[in-house]
């Protein structure tokens, strides 16, 4: 798991914690006890302020629960969300087609073009805040478990956003054409309401075999904002 801070949102939640300090310093000033004799007496409370704006900040962009402030943000306001606060937690499901069929038809010397793709149902679960992302799913068909190794929500040229993860699937028993553990990755566009998520991915499962698969991912909503 990794934050998603790509250079755009760093530079939105750096210039956010900036203003939370400022913020709470000017308060301390204006509010505070004030002594003529000590015009810079402000300065010893500098420490206490950055630990004081160092832990809301935390609070309200680096925890993913359903009141966290950020979240709170992103329903209440559409633009935020749509522009600045995605909110993907929860759970989705949907399904993966799978190039698999056509390997093996090819490995069996039949022709590959009109074999249809394996269709495969999938359930995911997102969990993020601003500050990390993590994915975890389950695909029936193989009974394999599928865990992010790195993710992360990032933002196009063109304003749109996508997921990029890395995970690293287990099946307890694997089939022949199968193995225990493998890598994969894939990219997922959402869409502009928020409530689907679609794009591609690769597998490197029996890769000297040349038996790795890719394939299509579309996953729905099923919990929006849990």
């Amino acid at each position: 798991m990794i934050a998603p801070l790509n250079a755009q949102n760093a530079k939105i939640l750096f210039g956010l914690f900036f203003f939370l300090t400022f913020a709470i310093l000017a308060l301390w000033v204006f509010l505070g006890p004030s002594d003529p004799s000590k015009p810079f007496a402000w300065l010893r409370a500098a420490p206490k302020t950055f630990t004081v704006a160092t832990i809301v900040f935390g609070f309200s962009v680096g925890t993913s629960f359903y009141l966290s402030p950020w979240r709170v943000l992103s329903r209440g306001f559409p633009v935020l969300r749509k522009t600045l606060l995605p909110d993907l937690n929860g759970i989705w499901e949907g399904e993966i087609s799978s190039n698999y069929s056509r390997i093996e038809a090819a490995h069996q010397g039949k022709a590959a073009d009109g074999v249809a793709l394996k269709v495969v149902p999938i359930r995911l679960r997102i969990k993020h805040s601003l500050l990390a992302f993590s994915m975890s799913g389950k695909t029936p068909d193989t009974d394999g478990d599928t865990v992010s190794s790195i993710a992360g929500l990032y933002k196009n040229a063109a304003g749109e956003w996508s997921i990029d993860y890395i995970y690293d699937q287990t099946v307890a028993s694997p089939k022949q054409t199968d193995e225990n553990w493998h890598k994969g990755a894939a990219s997922l566009k959402l869409s502009e309401d928020g409530s689907r998520l679609e794009g591609v991915f690769w597998t490197r499962r029996q890769w000297h075999l040349a038996k790795n698969t890719a394939g299509t991912v579309k996953l729905n909503r099923s919990n929006e904002f849990r």
